[in-house]
């Protein structure tokens, strides 16, 4: 499944350079691992997710929302659930998303592709590998993963296997009254049947909606604070329009929505502008990286890169890590980067999206920024296993792109696998402190 037969000269050079080398996953959202453990995996774990993944990739197929779900209904056997999967699967099983999916499944059970004679056996072999150490056995041992920085509504990780970013409030919602309280992340990552189970980060005064503006900022301190005590690394925010934060147009705010009004997720929003802006300056003081979704995802139309350069200029001792390069706005975020020092660019789940697309931007980005502006991976995925296929996907990419910069002559094969090397490992251990 992988290129490498075809690889040549430099490109075949640098990919077996990268083969073992140590990364860090710098972007996921797998759950801790006592839930994973918890759960009767069986082989429709790869499929279930939500968001941009392998399922859109299924919607696109044809598949409809009641198909998709009767994939998860234990009541069904699993013969008859692949009798639902098998149609959509076979029309997306060779898009990328496909490609990682079957390359996981072949390294850690054996089999090159998911097909009704083998998704018994492979359901089998999960379920006797579901046991305590399986993100050890598949990040450090497979991936040789220092280890994977996960976005799932908690910091609760008892292992330095996995370290944590946790969401700003109202990251991703219109803010009514009913989320004027701490982050709600179900705790599933998006991935059904893990809903329950770890310690939340509590803020006592975000029970209900606080007394006031200034209690509320309080409460969004100590947030904060809480999830660094808890070993959060980061906190993330997205790249919506981000006005100049006003405290007065930010009360009036708070005080429409404690009415009972309703502040939009897009659009002008001053409560979210001046609450974000806060954060910024908290994460600066703690040594907190703030993480931003930009581009594909949700209404993409409205996270641009390009939105985040007024409250990266305003907190310049702030370091800003900016996901998935923007894409489509690949340029802007290119230029926002090199315009400002202390912006990196996460090339997290680009490498499944389009091959074509993120060898040209990494040939790029090798031009114009600073050996230390990139992060090469993060797998963005909820199932631990999925990290191994997109980290072979992403080896591939980032060998063909920096091989044709050594065919043209513009840097040595020394040079490319040392680079490569500190996209993987050394930028983001330097930019989250690890």
């Amino acid at each position: 499944m992988l290129m490498y037969a075809a690889m040549r000269g430099a490109h075949k050079e640098i990919f077996d350079a990268l083969r073992d080398i140590p990364v860090i996953d710098a972007h996921e959202h797998i759950p801790p691992e006592e839930r994973r453990i918890a759960r009767d995996a069986d082989v429709f774990e790869f499929f279930n997710v939500t968001g941009y993944h392998i399922e859109h990739e299924l919607y696109r197929a044809g598949m409809d929302q009641q198909s998709y779900l009767q994939l998860f209904d234990r009541n069904r056997s699993i013969p008859e659930r692949m009798a639902i999967l098998e149609p959509y699967w076979q029309r997306c099983r060779g898009t990328l998303f496909g490609r990682h999916v079957r390359l996981s499944v072949e390294k850690f059970y054996g089999f090159d592709d998911i097909t009704p004679d083998n998704a018994q056996a492979i359901s089998q072999r999960m379920k006797s590998s579901n046991c305590a150490g399986l993100y050890k056995r598949i990040l450090r041992d497979a991936c040789n993963a220092e280890c994977a920085i996960t976005q799932c509504g908690t910091a609760d990780f008892a292992s330095d296997t996995v370290k944590a970013v946790v969401p700003a409030p109202f990251a991703c919602v219109n803010i009514t009254r009913e989320n004027l309280v701490s982050p709600k992340a179900d705790g599933s990552g998006g991935m059904r049947g893990y809903e329950e189970g770890w310690t939340a980060i509590a803020v006592p005064g975000f029970a209900v909606p606080p007394q006031g503006f200034s209690r509320y900022l309080e409460c969004v301190e100590e947030y904060v604070n809480q999830s660094r005590r808890m070993g959060a690394i980061g906190v993330k925010m997205y790249a919506l329009p981000w006005g100049v934060p006003d405290r007065t147009a930010a009360e009036s705010g708070f005080m429409h929505v404690c009415g009972g009004g309703m502040l939009p997720e897009y659009g002008d929003n001053p409560l979210r502008d001046y609450v974000w802006d806060v954060i910024a300056d908290i994460c600066g003081k703690l040594g907190l990286v703030v993480c931003v979704h930009s581009g594909f995802g949700g209404d993409w139309r409205y996270l641009r890169p390009s939105s985040l350069l007024s409250v990266v200029r305003r907190h310049p001792s702030v370091h800003f890590d900016v996901y998935h390069l923007g894409f489509p706005w690949v340029n802007e975020a290119a230029m926002l980067a090199y315009a400002n020092r202390n912006v990196s660019l996460d090339l997290c789940w680009l490498h499944v999206i389009s091959q074509g697309m993120v060898i040209d931007a990494m040939r790029m980005l090798a031009d114009i920024l600073t050996p230390g502006q990139v992060i090469a991976f993060g797998g963005d995925g909820i199932m631990a296993e999925k990290a191994y296929g997109h980290l072979l996907l992403s080896k591939e990419n980032v060998a063909a792109a920096f091989a044709g910069i050594v065919n043209e002559g513009r840097m040595t094969l020394e040079n490319a696998v040392d680079l490569a090397r500190r996209w993987y490992y050394d930028n983001p251990k330097e930019i989250y402190g690890l």
